[in-house]
């Protein structure tokens, strides 16, 4: 990763002042946002669809005269004699992206042919939609959690280039706020809001790319060193939009606005993933899974907002606008892909996180699925019941469908596993039907060794060490296929009382201990520490999924019940020859004593 000249302290305090700046551009919209959503309940409204949306035609996001799409029958706008099909312009540009106070006088020009009339309204009472709600809350939900991944990317990776240009990513899209439509009085700090999400938009995307070309100290040859070469070129249409789009925001007009913005996002979504698949291919291990989460993440967020740039895709149900949604989900989808590419010290396979997510979408389906068919049973059943039946039905209803999911929640893993992710089942399960067959070795050494064939097997080879406690309380190196490791472990080893304190699968990077491997697997009895398996890092790098930790430590754990059996079986054997040759001993000393007496006798 490429390093910055930028001081660390000096970066901290610029990526501070911008998420302070961020911040509170959004509690001012937000103190102008509570009382007409939550306090009062009422916006000022002209009663009009316009085409002011992104997507609804390429001349909304060139141009500041606005068609009317529809006129409500108690519209300002209709009592002023205006029709669907004309046009209008607000005296304030950014008027059209506000939502007004009650009363508030508005003025505009409307245009019907080659005759314009210029009109002052008062804008008339209305409620806030469910989908205005959801926009309005999404796009404040996106915006915090920006300020918040900018602050953290920007402090804890400040040392490095790359991520300085993903916090700044973060910082700009915390103005994704002021996206759509605004509470804000027409004041400065408005007017500075919107031209700034404006212009920092196309910005973002070239920012985006410079992460992606410095991500890592790649080979500088063949398609790289072509990626690199773009960046400029691409810098130059980025910085240009971004200039238009501030034209734009000032009240200007700016034919093809649409086209260069599309341009930028498709132009810096496409080199951006690009450049992280061709690391992907030039990587390995763990560095390569993270462009998998970082690939996922970026078209996760990027894809359902550049819908609403092309006109006629932006598509809405019941007022709710589809692209807003899938975009406002999108971003936040992605804020945590990134986070978590970004900052987690061990990243899982992105398989992994595929599986949970269908499971718990399963799981959610069918919770649905219960709580609708309790609803129909109530309503069959319980016709006239009061609130008491309606109580008593929501606390049936939580307690079943606890009770059902809870239990079936294994099962439905396993249905997951054995039809999306048959290696995985096919895996697991042959080390479970080794534990199985392990309790019937009788052998020590055999099962130890049977235990290092079907470790290193489920592990692809990785390498497996299997030490065992004396009776000095040291531990000795039993068998082993994992080259470097010692022939003792020491009491004085951090990883030891790590491993009786949890009795969990554990983590190397967890503790600071210099045995080799990637994680350590207990073996115990009733709380004893009776010894432990090493299991080395896989071939490729990647980190051991938790599902895979879970079943390495059960067939430890087995395993090591069954070294305990044996044991105690030796010992029981021990003690029963030591048994049968105290009885001879005593035998053969009653005969000579018997003897003794005879002899004495005939003295």
């Amino acid at each position: 990763m490429t390093r910055t000249r930028l001081a660390s302290s000096l970066w901290k305090w610029l990526i501070a002042a911008l998420a302070l700046s961020s911040a509170l551009l959004l509690v001012f919209e937000l103190s102008a946002g509570i009382p007409a959503l939550l306090i009062d309940g009422r916006q000022g409204s002209l009663g009009a669809r316009l085409n002011d949306q992104l997507g609804e035609s390429e001349e909304a996001q060139s141009s500041h005269y606005l068609t009317i799409l529809e006129l409500a029958p108690d519209s300002p706008l209709r009592a002023a004699g205006a029709q669907p099909g004309d046009k209008l312009k607000f005296d304030r540009p950014l008027d059209r992206w506000r939502k007004f106070l009650v009363g508030e006088p508005v003025g505009l020009t409307l245009y019907r042919g080659d005759s314009e009339r210029h009109l002052r309204l008062a804008a008339q009472a209305a409620r806030p939609t469910f989908a205005e709600q959801f926009d309005y809350w999404g796009r404040f939900l996106v915006g915090a959690t920006s300020i918040l991944f900018s602050l953290l990317i920007g402090f804890k990776r400040a040392e490095v280039r790359c991520y300085r240009y993903l916090a700044a990513v973060f910082a700009a899209l915390s103005l994704m706020y002021f996206f759509t439509f605004n509470y804000s009085p027409p004041s400065f700090f408005y007017r500075f809001s919107k031209a700034a999400n404006l212009t920092t938009y196309p910005l973002v995307w070239y920012w985006c790319v410079c992460f992606a070309l410095l991500y890592q100290p790649y080979a500088q040859q063949g398609l790289r060193r072509w990626l690199t070469r773009s960046r400029p070129v691409y810098g130059t249409l980025a910085v240009g939009t971004a200039a238009y789009s501030c034209w734009f925001a000032l009240g200007h007009e700016a034919p093809l606005l649409w086209l260069m913005i599309f341009l930028s996002i498709s132009g810096g979504l496409g080199l951006t993933i690009t450049s992280l698949y061709h690391g992907w291919q030039a990587t390995h291990g763990e560095i390569r899974q993270r462009h998998v989460w970082l690939m996922a993440s970026f078209l996760t967020g990027a894809v359902p907002g550049m819908l609403a740039f092309i006109p006629a895709l932006d598509a809405s149900y019941n007022g709710m606008r589809i692209t807003a949604f899938a975009a406002v989900s999108g971003q936040l989808l992605m804020y945590m892909g990134l986070a978590y590419a970004v900052l987690r010290v061990r990243v899982f396979s992105f398989d992994f996180a595929v599986h949970r997510m269908l499971v718990y979408t399963v799981l959610s389906i069918l919770l649905l699925a219960l709580v609708g068919c309790m609803e129909w049973l109530a309503k069959t059943l319980l016709k006239g019941g009061g609130p008491q039946h309606s109580m008593a039905l929501f606390t049936a209803t939580v307690l079943v469908g606890y009770l059902l999911l809870h239990q079936l929640h294994r099962h439905i893993e396993r249905w997951m596993r054995r039809i999306f992710f048959s290696k995985w089942h096919a895996k697991e399960n042959q080390l479970r039907h080794y534990v199985e067959e392990a309790e019937h070795i009788t052998a020590m050494d055999a099962l130890l060794a049977s235990c290092r064939a079907a470790v290193d097997n489920f592990t692809g080879q990785a390498g497996c060490a299997i030490y065992l406690r004396q009776a000095g309380g040291e531990y000795t190196l039993a068998t082993s296929t994992l080259a470097g490791v010692p022939l003792a472990v020491a009491e004085s080893d951090a990883m030891l009382p790590a491993l009786r304190a949890e009795m969990d699968a554990l983590l190397f990077k967890q503790v600071g201990t210099a045995m080799r491997g990637e994680i350590a697997l207990p073996m115990g009895h009733r709380g004893a520490l009776n010894g432990f398996i090493v299991v080395g890092a896989k071939a490729d790098g990647l980190a051991y999924r938790p599902d895979e930790c879970e079943v390495l430590h059960y067939t430890a754990h087995q395993i090591g019940l069954d070294l305990h059996a044996l044991r105690v079986a030796a010992l029981e054997s021990e003690l029963r020859q030591m048994e049968s040759k105290a009885a001879e001993q005593g035998e053969t000393l009653a005969a000579l004593a018997e003897r003794g007496r005879q002899a004495r006798s005939l003295l």
